[in-house]
């Protein structure tokens, strides 16, 4: 390709090689693919290093998939209340009504500008009518400690949010 005035255009060159090039990759990699498949190399592991990483992955995977229900559990339960004091004059009172039904957990965030907040003494017994899942212990095979009789002389103790 001829430039200006005769000279090579190299910015062309340029560009047409890198299009050739990554097209030239793409078929390469997508002959590489087509090959194992048809031998089956990609079946089976090649080691033993190979087939214990193998191994690795697939409990990785699963773990993976329980610490994400956990995370939508965790979720499923935390009350997030963000600028409570925007636009209120004096003091804002949180009820256990500035809640959701099923919430356990109360978040506050952004809570710059003039008042006060007060939590009021019913958030400190976070009941719901609906029937949830989360607040009933889990019993787990072989564990010691899920299936103890409570103490009938203990009495609840109720934290603060």
């Amino acid at each position: 390709m001829s430039g200006i005035a005769g000279r090579t255009n190299y910015s062309d060159w340029g560009k047409k090689t890198k299009a050739l090039l990554a097209e030239t990759d793409e078929t390469d990699a997508q002959e590489q693919l087509e090959a194992k498949e048809a031998l089956g190399t990609d079946k089976y592991a090649r080691s033993d290093a190979e087939a214990s990483e193998r191994v690795k992955a697939i409990e990785v995977k699963e773990q993976k998939k329980k610490l994400d229900g956990y995370k939508d559990r965790e979720i499923a339960v935390v009350q997030s209340l963000s600028n409570v004091l925007e636009g209120a004059d004096g003091t804002v009172n949180i009820t256990r009504e500035s809640m959701e039904d099923g919430k356990r957990v109360l978040t506050l965030s952004d809570t710059t500008g003039p008042g006060t907040i007060h939590l009021t003494p019913d958030l400190s017994q976070i009941t719901t009518l609906l029937p949830n899942s989360t607040l009933i212990p889990k019993s787990y095979p072989d564990d010691v400690q899920n299936p103890a009789i409570p103490d009938p002389k203990s009495t609840p103790i109720y934290g603060l949010i």
